[in-house]
């Protein structure tokens, strides 16, 4: 009788022990979860910023178009908007990727530790 009762209570002890485990490992995924979701807020973000600058750009660019188009006396002007209007696009373009890469690593970064770990 002692042995059964030893035996149960061996066994509750265990079972505690892996419960507490479980709440553990729970608690970690909820935080990694957290985390993906506010990097995926995050690179919507900067996703958006990109865009904004890429619209910026293709106006910058339709302006120095015009500016070119309009006028030969103001030749320095239209080659001065090019070049702003090229940087911007090329700002835009790294941002861009920048927030392509944010999403990617927002989305494979959970399993990633999980597999390292």
């Amino acid at each position: 009788m002692r042995a059964l009762a030893e035996a149960e209570r061996q066994r509750a002890a265990d079972q505690a022990r892996a419960s507490r485990r479980l709440r553990q490992r729970a608690l970690w995924l909820a935080a990694l979860a957290a985390l993906a979701v506010i990097a995926a807020g995050f690179a919507g973000l900067q996703t958006q910023t990109a865009n904004n600058q890429a619209a910026t750009a293709v106006a910058a660019q339709a302006t120095a178009e015009i500016a070119r188009q309009d006028s030969h006396d103001q030749a320095a002007t239209a080659v001065a908007a090019q070049a702003t209007a090229e940087t911007a696009r090329h700002d835009a373009q790294q941002a861009a990727r920048l927030a392509r890469a944010r999403v990617l690593l927002s989305r494979h970064w959970p399993s990633f530790r999980t597999a390292a770990g």
